[in-house]
């Protein structure tokens, strides 16, 4: 089936706070504040959470509702400590984990439903597993904490230019004579400053949502500005913000996270936005969408997590216009991630895998009347 509504209005009267606050894990939860910064290099012992198919980055928000007894229980008797640190890993194998990298996760709120813990949390710092063992059914890890500065520009005497204006605008302009007095020409030197890369990869995002005139997936004025402040305040963590937006697979996902280098990391997005440009189903590489058609329900970005009530976790992009997919069931708001819409599950024509859901707006005046949030894809 191909969405061929189109909204009347481009511009977005829904409330994009609203998928941030994750109300659907309720309104009463234990709001814990502090943070704990582990020193690079050190080595701290931490519980982990293995979460097959999600990639955690820093500063990037996790809900979860968890079942497990005995991580149930460790939350609860430590419901007093502040803050509480957690390890979560997208395992790649089934028993060795040493080597792994993945991102330590402080508790910002929890709740008590039933059997069940209701935590909302965040990525703080990435780590390699130097040692993992099972206790009473709570993995636990040896971490290592990856160091994530990096210095931001090259040395300026590297180069001569007659504007000093330019010296990190490497793209040759009328009038400006760049000069590298090093070994090498400054194209060169541009792909390992991260300012230039940053700016580079804030540029070619921004195209995504701008692509064809597509005024309906325009990036709104104030999250442009979002976005350009954070590239050039602190572009290793702009580098994670991109990682996490992008709607690329999960084994991308954990690429760009084990890539060390910032540089290399925001030149690896870069080349994925410069290559990829559809959504395919991840089983039958049918074709779902277009990338220029994804856009931000979200003042987060295009990308985000939320969990089922029955503690699934979905790490969602949401698009405008799909094809290829057919709807099952009658629309309903029971636990909805955005709320105001009702959501109606969506699978591909050609296998019948799940690809995410429907959403359709239950109030006619809100805008956009139909989206669809997609999870499946390659």
């Amino acid at each position: 089936m191909e969405d061929t509504v189109q909204s009347t209005t481009p511009a977005i009267t829904y409330n994009r706070v609203l998928p941030t606050e994750h109300a659907y894990l309720g309104t009463s939860a234990q709001e814990l504040s502090g943070h704990t910064r582990i020193l690079p290099h050190h080595v701290a012992t931490i519980p982990l959470l293995p979460l097959h198919d999600i990639v955690l980055f820093p500063e990037h928000t996790l809900p979860l509702r968890v079942f497990n007894p005995a991580y149930v229980q460790l939350l609860t008797e430590e419901a007093d400590k502040r803050p509480h640190t957690f390890g979560v890993i997208n395992p790649l194998s089934s028993s060795n984990w040493v080597g792994s990298i993945g991102t330590t996760a402080q508790v910002r709120s929890l709740q008590q439903e039933d059997a069940a813990m209701k935590i909302l949390a965040k990525g703080k710092q990435r780590f390699t597993i130097r040692k993992h063992w099972l206790h009473a059914g709570v993995h636990y890890a040896d971490v290592s904490i990856i160091d994530d500065f990096e210095s931001l520009h090259l040395p300026k005497n590297a180069f001569v230019f007659n504007d000093l204006n330019c010296i990190h605008h490497y793209e040759k302009q009328p009038g400006t004579r760049v000069v590298s007095t090093g070994a090498w020409p400054h194209w060169v030197y541009a792909q390992y400053d991260l300012s230039f890369l940053a700016r580079r990869a804030r540029d070619m995002f921004k195209s995504l949502f701008d692509m064809q005139g597509n005024a309906e997936s325009a990036m709104p004025d104030n999250e442009a500005a979002i976005v350009n402040a954070y590239a050039s305040a602190n572009p290793v963590q702009f580098s994670f913000w991109i990682a996490d937006k992008l709607p690329i697979t999960t084994e991308q996902r954990q690429e760009l996270l084990q890539t060390h280098c910032a540089a290399y990391r925001l030149r690896l997005e870069i080349q994925i936005m410069l290559t990829q440009g559809q959504l395919l189903c991840n089983i039958c590489n049918r074709l779902i969408g277009q990338r220029h058609h994804v856009f931000s329900m979200s003042i987060e970005g295009p990308r985000g997590t939320y969990v089922n009530k029955h503690g699934y976790l979905h790490q969602l992009v949401t698009i405008q216009h799909v094809q290829n997919l057919s709807l099952h069931g009658e629309p309903s708001t029971d636990n909805c991630w955005f709320p105001g819409y009702a959501w109606q599950i969506a699978c591909c024509d050609g296998c019948g895998t799940h690809m995410g859901w429907c959403y359709t707006a239950t109030d006619a005046t809100t805008q956009p009347n139909i989206f669809w949030g997609i999870t499946h894809t390659g």
